[in-house]
């Protein structure tokens, strides 16, 4: 089976790296590139081609428009035989309605388990529309808002508040267990305690967490 290609699209590096390694997980998958910005998207595809484009709503950044529903419509426009998945924290369903109307082939959570992002990039791929109803989306989305922080964070211990402040910064778990002199396996055990804690299923979904409510700002 022809595995597909993707390119990766998200202003902040360190959830663009957490969506890097999550993805690469899949064996149906080949990350072709991962981007910060518009400009740098253009320029590979210049002289590349990929299957999908896996790309955040809101980039402040672009150099073609900051607006996320300028920023899709142009990737339409210029990539028309590209598929487009959007990764959002946005629960708007007016916003997510209007995705889809404009054919997006798929609107994911950032906080989607693994399996289901998977399958929306393969439906993608096969230039099909993945779409979870507007409903359940936007509930996954407000749910994971709704929740003070200090509901979430306040059942963390010190110590794996510490583990993730480091994750976050983008170190390996081998560099944290070194910092923190704890074992390798120590440091995986508090990694996954804490995002049992906080509902998130995967490092990307941790990362994004982490930024989106400023954990360690």
């Amino acid at each position: 089976m022809k595995k597909l290609t993707l390119a990766l699209v998200d202003d902040h590096p360190i959830v663009l790296s957490g969506l890097k390694e999550t993805l690469s997980q899949s064996h149906n998958l080949s990350i072709e590139g991962a981007f910060t910005s518009d400009a740098e998207l253009f320029s590979f595809l210049n002289h590349h081609t990929v299957d999908v484009i896996v790309t955040d709503y809101m980039m402040p950044n672009n150099t073609q428009s900051s607006d996320g529903q300028n920023y899709i419509q142009f990737l339409q426009r210029k990539y028309p035989n590209t598929a487009l998945v959007v990764l959002t924290m946005i629960s708007n369903p007016m916003i997510i309605q209007t995705l889809y109307d404009n054919n997006v082939n798929a609107v994911v959570s950032k906080e989607a388990p693994l399996p289901e992002l998977i399958k929306a990039i393969t439906l993608a791929g096969q230039g099909k529309q993945y779409r979870q109803p507007i409903a359940d989306l936007t509930t996954t989305i407000k749910s994971r808002k709704a929740s003070t922080l200090d509901e979430r964070v306040k059942t963390l211990s010190p110590r794996e508040l510490e583990v993730l402040r480091l994750f976050v910064q983008g170190k390996p778990i081998v560099e944290i267990a070194k910092l923190l002199n704890r074992s390798d396996k120590t440091i995986s055990l508090q990694k996954n305690a804490a995002m049992r804690k906080l509902g998130v299923e995967n490092n990307q979904a941790l990362i994004s967490y982490c930024i989106t409510h400023h954990l360690f700002d």
